[in-house]
């Protein structure tokens, strides 16, 4: 990648140098690819695949093939937990003094991502409460989020801003317990 992207003094050198925090225990090939999917889902502002990512953004700004990118995220040894906790950490930083004793939220949620088609790993029947097309079952993902909600400010009166930690995916034939047997 051309060093002109990472000039401090731009917009990108800045985000580099905000996102260092994340990504400075990873190997550097690693914590570029990383910071790379962070630039192309602020440009693109949507990411519902790792292929959409490369094909409308990373493949312009680098020479690395998509091969690289899911590299990154099926096999390189990441440890997501580190990210969720610099996000928390830099959430609760910003409390304000005035606003340190109300409370702080965490909140879980699923979210049903639809697959079309049996032939995607982990893809799994799921009953769809919210479902507007009349069927009450679909494929697809199922990915559980976790958002921490802190107190801010805004026009004088207090407002929470909601700040996503973690998401993963539902498996199944890892998530559900199985009977202990005696």
């Amino acid at each position: 990648m051309p060093n002109l992207l990472y000039n401090k003094n731009s917009l990108i050198g800045i985000l580099k140098n905000y996102f260092y925090l994340y990504f400075e225990s990873f190997p550097v090939g690693t914590a570029e690819n990383l910071f790379m999917f962070v630039l192309s889902v602020i440009a693109l502002e949507f990411a519902n695949s790792i292929r959409f990512l490369y094909t409308h953004f990373l493949k312009g700004i680098s020479r690395k093939s998509l091969t690289a990118f899911y590299y990154t995220c099926s096999y390189a040894k990441l440890d997501y937990s580190k990210f969720m906790n610099i996000t928390a950490k830099i959430a609760i930083s910003l409390i304000s003094d005035f606003y340190a004793d109300e409370p702080v939220f965490l909140l879980i949620d699923d979210t049903i991502v639809p697959k079309f088609g049996c032939k995607f790993e982990s893809v799994s029947k799921f009953f769809d409460h919210s479902s507007h097309t009349g069927a009450k079952f679909l494929n697809g993902h199922c990915f559980v989020s976790l958002t921490i909600c802190i107190p801010v400010s805004r026009n004088g009166k207090i407002h929470y801003l909601s700040i996503p930690l973690g998401y993963k995916m539902w498996q199944k034939e890892k998530s559900i317990s199985k009977p202990i047997k005696k």
